[in-house]
């Protein structure tokens, strides 16, 4: 897994006082205490709307900051070959952007990532980038064209993995736009 910067994401900040500090970060000194954290993992800014949401409203107005994470999955090519992606990377990082403005609109600072990883790993992806970034949260959204109903109830397999493999929360989104 790599991390890839196509040089459109970004670090904002809401109105106010105070500075950035390291990676970006918007921390108000008169605070007394680090915003809340959030990784919020988006597969399609589509499907991608009520997550997006859900994490807005977590910390309250401004008192969360968000990173929105892309996985750009790629599959091995049948006899030894390279790599072939899902999508580009400027598809993946039209996902991370779009998310981003939309984030932005709300006046909630926000960075966002596009992230390589094998199909097979996309769960490890997001929880190595959320270990990586130092989130209290990651917020998933569920995929409808892969819920089972037997034994697992709502949940599709990436969003298991993600919860298996981290000890943060993990909040599961339903599909849709807010």
């Amino acid at each position: 897994m790599r991390l890839v910067d196509h040089g459109r994401t970004e670090s904002r900040r809401a109105p106010g006082t105070g500075a950035h500090g390291p990676e970006g970060e918007w921390h108000d000194p008169s605070e007394g205490r680090r915003p809340l954290r959030v990784l919020v993992s988006v597969d399609s800014l589509e499907r991608g709307h009520n997550a997006l949401a859900m994490a807005t409203r977590l910390g309250g107005s401004t008192d969360v900051r968000l990173r929105v994470v892309h996985v750009r999955m790629w599959d091995r090519m049948p006899r030894g070959g390279g790599r072939f992606f899902l999508e580009s990377g400027l598809e993946a990082t039209a996902v991370v952007d779009g998310a981003l403005e939309w984030v932005w609109r709300t006046g909630i600072a926000a960075s966002g990532a596009v992230v390589e990883a094998p199909r097979s790993r996309v769960a490890d992806a997001v929880v190595d980038e959320a270990a990586g970034w130092g989130a209290d949260t990651i917020v998933v959204t569920l995929s409808p064209r892969r819920f089972s109903l037997l034994g697992s109830g709502a949940w599709d397999r990436v969003s298991q993995e993600v919860l298996r493999r981290t000890t943060l929360p993990v909040l599961a989104v339903h599909p849709g736009s807010a």
